[in-house]
């Protein structure tokens, strides 16, 4: 059901997690193409 919602249907909390997903997501893809 999420996934077929609109951001602005979100609440505030799915709004965090969402972020905070995408942020742990695309950190391990940069680690991952650009190691240090």
């Amino acid at each position: 059901d999420v996934e077929e919602r609109l951001p602005s249907e979100l609440s505030g909390g799915m709004k965090k997690r969402v972020a905070l997903a995408r942020s742990i997501i695309f950190d391990n893809t940069k680690d991952k193409i650009e190691p240090e």
